[in-house]
């Protein structure tokens, strides 16, 4: 009886120290960013670039670097939309303009909100001349492209 018992002792005791040897280490790999100071750079740049593109009254070329967000995909902004903007854009011209807030909330949520000032006033005017025009930039395949908020601007 007290074989058997021994026995049944060493059985676990092997047991427990096999299972304990064959734990390593419980390292989890190391998170990757969600975004990088490259992200920024890449989706700045290319916000920038529309910007100054309004601004050289280069609509096409602005144009052809703003998506707006479809149901599936990013989709090139509709005739209707680009006419849209083109009138706004011209009648309210980008003299200046300047980041107003930049946020990352995660993946699916990037917005950049951009003022300009669409004529130049007197200081100590009170008359607003500044308008807003906010991105949602989207990364797709490793790739920004930046996609214009719905009714930002119209």
């Amino acid at each position: 009886m007290i074989k058997k018992f021994l026995y049944s002792v060493a059985a676990v005791t092997l047991i427990a120290c096999a299972a304990l040897s064959s734990c390593t280490s419980n390292k989890q790999p190391k998170a990757e960013p969600m975004f990088t100071a490259a992200d920024t750079t890449q989706v700045l740049a290319l916000a920038d670039s529309v910007m100054s593109a309004f601004a050289q009254k280069n609509f096409d070329g602005a144009f052809s670097r703003i998506y707006e967000i479809g149901p599936d995909q990013l989709e090139f902004i509709t005739p209707d939309n680009r006419k849209a903007l083109a009138e706004q854009f011209t009648a309210f011209p980008v003299l200046r303009y300047k980041l107003e807030s930049m946020t990352w909330t995660n993946t699916y949520d990037v917005k950049l909100v951009y003022s300009y000032e669409f004529f130049d006033k007197p200081e100590g005017d009170n008359l607003p001349n500044t308008m807003r025009i906010t991105f949602a930039p989207q990364r797709l395949n490793k790739k920004w492209y930046l996609a214009l908020e719905k009714k930002s601007t119209l």
